[in-house]
């Protein structure tokens, strides 16, 4: 089979739709040898770099690296966009595209300025789900999702699962990295992690407002790490920051590069607050780490944590601090939790994700 891919963003995006398709693309290369490829890139002054992260994970690896306008006329049997968007359509094979969620949809940009940014990402994402053969679609929640917004019909679209690195299954935390990370964090002692990016749909607000509530009901001393957000942005939240009694037990990190994988298994719990997610990283990620994971009821989160995690509703701040309460307190749970995390990460998987990714395009060609 004659495989193209829109590779156009894999060395700048760093968020999840870039691990998904550095993965794929090294699998693809590696594993599935049968098979053509023809990758396509967006920039000639991104295309050294592209072309250095190619050789370094697959040097010997036979494929063609074409500009992204070259895919309209090629040779072949399917093409597959991965990041929501189809920029190029080929007027010879089929089109495969992902859309990852209806996010533009759901949580407008606000502002003037902001509103052409928004109507263009609209565009973008109702675009590739008209002009795709077959969509990829990360969760049955953004299954449901993009039915629902862009009017896809369930037939065309293939839920696939995204993955997690085994690094996350493997890692163990050296005295060298845990002192490295004490001393990032600044503090000894146990802390709660929350691992995102601050937006609406994050909802960090409200998890600040829980753990301040829970802080002062019980006077537990556990920390509340936020990963992601920087000092700042933790300004916008400075009436709850420095509210008495909790002002010095929030730690605000814009990132901790590779250093992540320790900081989850140095964390008491991952809590995620979020009120949308498609797939949501850090959940599976926190389970491989053998870290628990209390989170939100909504969107995805019950069907990628499964029985494994400790659910709230995320629009109580009452029911947050509950059930973080809940969970320090008793550590027959966090053994149990600790469990079936270790249990219901197994079906996050790379390997598993791109087999299901070939087998779709091969029916997609054949049909």
């Amino acid at each position: 089979m004659k495989i193209g891919v829109d590779i156009g963003f894999i060395v700048q995006d760093k968020r999840g739709m870039g691990s998904y398709v550095r993965n794929m693309i090294q699998l693809l290369l590696s594993d599935y040898t049968e098979h053509t490829y023809t990758l396509f890139y967006r920039d000639n002054r991104n295309n050294s770099n592209i072309i250095k992260y190619l050789n370094s994970i697959s040097a010997a690896a036979d494929y063609r690296l074409l500009p992204l306008r070259a895919c309209r006329n090629a040779d072949l049997d399917v093409c597959l966009f991965p990041w929501n968007r189809v920029d190029a359509v080929p007027k010879h094979c089929r089109i495969a595209a992902t859309i990852h969620d209806a996010a533009p949809f759901v949580y407008p940009l606000r502002g003037m300025m902001r509103y052409f940014d928004q109507r263009s990402d609209e565009g973008r994402f109702k675009h590739a789900a008209k002009t795709a053969h077959l969509v990829f679609a990360v969760s049955k929640f953004a299954q449901e999702e993009l039915q629902r917004y862009m009017h896809i019909p369930e037939d065309r679209i293939k839920v696939t699962h995204l993955g997690i690195s085994d690094f996350f299954r493997r890692h163990t935390v050296t005295n060298d990295e845990r002192l490295q990370i004490r001393q990032i964090l600044g503090f000894e002692g146990d802390f709660l992690l929350f691992v995102g990016a601050n937006d609406e749909r994050k909802n960090v607000r409200r998890l600040l407002q829980a753990y301040s509530l829970w802080k002062k009901n019980t006077g537990m001393q556990h920390k509340l790490v936020l990963c992601g957000v920087s000092p700042r942005e933790a300004d916008m939240y400075s009436n709850i920051t420095h509210e008495d009694g909790v002002s010095d037990g929030f730690v605000f990190l814009p990132t901790v590069g590779d250093k992540l994988p320790g900081l989850y298994r140095m964390a008491a719990a991952l809590v995620v607050p979020s009120l949308y997610e498609a797939f949501c990283f850090p959940v599976p990620e926190a389970m491989a780490s053998g870290t628990p994971v209390i989170c939100s009821n909504a969107a995805c989160l019950p069907e990628i944590a499964g029985d494994a995690a400790l659910y709230f509703d995320p629009l109580s701040v009452e029911d947050m601090a509950l059930k973080i309460d809940t969970y320090t307190r008793n550590a027959d749970l966090r053994a149990d939790m600790i469990k079936r995390g270790l249990q219901q990460v197994e079906k996050y998987t790379w390997e598993k994700t791109v087999a299901e990714t070939v087998s779709a395009l091969t029916q997609l060609v054949v049909n």
